[in-house]
């Protein structure tokens, strides 16, 4: 069995985290979306994963992870 872990993109949280704008004591980003560049990482895998034999995805509940 071949298992593989993918993270999502980009999200708000992850810029937030790279500007020094992020509060962790504030539930702002804890369900963040993706970015537009997020977005784009995150369909890049589109053009790879048809190829591989797939027989079970589990995904975050999260939006970031389910966008």
């Amino acid at each position: 069995m071949f298992v593989l872990f993918i993270r999502h993109g980009q999200s708000l949280a992850n810029v937030a985290v790279d500007s020094n704008a992020y509060d962790a004591s504030s539930s702002r980003y804890a369900d963040a979306p993706l970015t537009d560049l997020g977005r784009s990482q995150a369909s890049a895998w589109e053009e790879i994963a048809p190829s591989w034999e797939v027989e079970e995805v589990l995904c975050s509940p999260l939006i970031r992870a389910i966008e």
